[in-house]
């Protein structure tokens, strides 16, 4: 054993110390993997958590509190800034109507907000069963403040301002009410919104005296409606005052600002004495005629086709109720759409001045959301071009067959007289021959495309001219939406 022990000595040693090694090594794993397993669970402990924590509503820390509502009241007035250009500008026209009223009640607790003085006109409205009975409860609530006259004629300028509507005293206390949420029913009488209807379309066309429009369309088709209208024409068609009269009148409203829009972007002409009048061809041509020196200012809109309710055009409201409910609008996420359709003619810098006034229309408070532009060229020089070849084409081939047509006749004739003569007809006696006059031969007038051709090709008349795209002149057909807070 001894021996064995001296002569494996370092065997042994070796192996005592890979024991030791082994039995460490075996120690540290387990230690280690204790810890890892400790590690894993926590981790699992804390996604748990996480987890519980998301689903949960986290209390802000103190020190972001104050932050945190100054970002609130940042965002709720940007907020209200933005949705105030939904709204429509005559709220706060109205509401300082009521205040001027307020300047003529002695005690404070008389006093009325815009809310308190619709629903003291409703109780009074609502009152009276007829139309007789609420003219005189109406005038004996005018009565009531000693400076209603002064109210109406301080906001009625301003009124003008946002509307081209022609205003009286009427009609700027309806859209004070309007304003205010009274629904403007014309008193649900058909006689009064015909009145309305006339006096805007003939304010529309006389706005509108300046630029051309399409022959082809009364000047009352241009607004989408009959060319006169009457009462039982508006009865039969809008049959429920309380939701077709308001439409109608937002709806002429809105045509009135499309045609403000329309004319500050027509063409003008300034003659050599200064005098700027709105651009006409009939304007042009005579200025031409005259020898007058002019200037045109603006390349802009020249003719003027129609606008119309878009959804009035469509295919799914063939019957008379569906193109009277098409003056209603859409409405989605408490905003009222109008849908809409623009026909104009001009150059296409006139039509992108066009388009970009409608985009700037939210500074006051008209949301117009272009959906679409269809450009169509008024003129197109290359099909004239292949259409005069192929006219120059179809006449030399008619010249032709006329010709051999009248060739063909004065051979049948010929041939008849010889026939006729077969037939028994009396012979003539010879005739001795007569000196014939010697005619000169005519020389045909050289045309006026012979005459040019002896010249050079660049001094020939009509080089150089442009024969495509001369004409910049384009319709455009504009989808749009027309948006307000409902």
């Amino acid at each position: 054993m001894n021996r064995f022990v001296r002569n494996n000595l370092f065997l042994i040693i070796a192996c005592v110390v890979a024991c030791v090694a082994a039995v460490g090594l075996l120690v540290f794993s387990i230690i280690r993997y204790t810890e890892m397993a400790k590690c894993i669970a926590e981790t699992e402990q804390f996604r748990q958590q996480i987890i519980e924590l998301g689903k949960k509503k986290p209390a802000p820390v103190d020190e972001n509190k104050p932050l945190i509502k100054q970002d609130i009241q940042l965002y709720s007035k940007l907020a209200d800034e933005l949705e105030a250009y939904f709204r429509s500008g005559n709220r706060a026209v109205a509401e300082r109507f009521v205040s001027i009223l307020n300047e003529g009640i002695a005690k404070k607790e008389d006093k009325l907000t815009p809310e308190t003085f619709v629903q003291q006109f409703r109780e009074m409205w609502d009152k009276a069963p007829t139309e007789a009975e609420r003219n005189l409860q109406f005038t004996t609530f005018k009565n009531r403040f000693p400076n209603w006259n002064s109210a109406v004629a301080a906001v009625m300028p301003e009124f003008q301002k946002l509307t081209t509507e022609p205003l009286d005293e009427d009609s700027t206390v309806e859209l004070v009410l309007s304003a205010l949420g009274v629904p403007r029913t014309m008193r649900e009488n058909p006689e009064n919104m015909l009145k309305f209807v006339k006096k805007y379309q003939a304010e529309l066309v006389k706005m509108m005296s300046n630029i051309a429009f399409d022959n082809s369309k009364t000047r009352v088709d241009w607004f989408g409606f009959e060319a006169d209208p009457t009462a039982s024409s508006i009865i039969q068609k809008y049959k429920n005052p309380q939701t077709h009269y308001p439409a109608l009148a937002k709806v002429w409203d809105i045509y009135g600002d499309v045609v403000k829009r329309i004319v500050s972007c027509r063409k003008l002409i300034k003659d050599a004495k200064g005098n700027v009048v709105p651009w006409s061809r009939e304007v042009e041509n005579r200025l031409n005629r005259e020898k007058v020196k002019f200037t045109i200012q603006g390349d802009k809109i020249e003719t003027f086709a129609g606008i119309f309710l878009r959804a009035a055009l469509s295919p799914d409201t063939a019957n008379a109720e569906n193109a009277a409910n098409a003056v209603l609008g859409d409405e989605r996420g408490g905003l009222q759409f109008y849908r809409l359709r623009l026909q104009v003619s001009g150059s296409l810098t006139g039509i992108r001045l066009l388009v970009k006034a409608l985009d700037e229309a939210y500074k006051d408070h008209r949301i117009y959301i272009i959906r679409s532009i269809a450009l169509f060229a008024a003129r197109d020089g290359a099909d004239e071009i292949f259409r005069n070849i192929a006219g120059e084409y179809n006449t030399a081939a008619e010249q032709n067959a006329g010709e051999k047509n009248e060739q063909a006749a004065q051979e049948s004739r010929g041939r008849g007289r010889g026939r006729g003569r077969g037939r028994g007809a009396e012979p003539q006696p010879p005739q001795p021959p007569q000196p014939q006059p010697r005619k000169q031969a005519a020389k045909p007038a050289a045309s006026p495309e012979d005459a040019n051709k002896k010249y050079e090709y660049y001094e020939r008349i009509g080089y150089g001219d442009v024969l495509i795209g001369d004409d910049k002149t384009c319709t455009a057909i504009i989808d749009f939406d027309y948006v307000v807070k409902k």
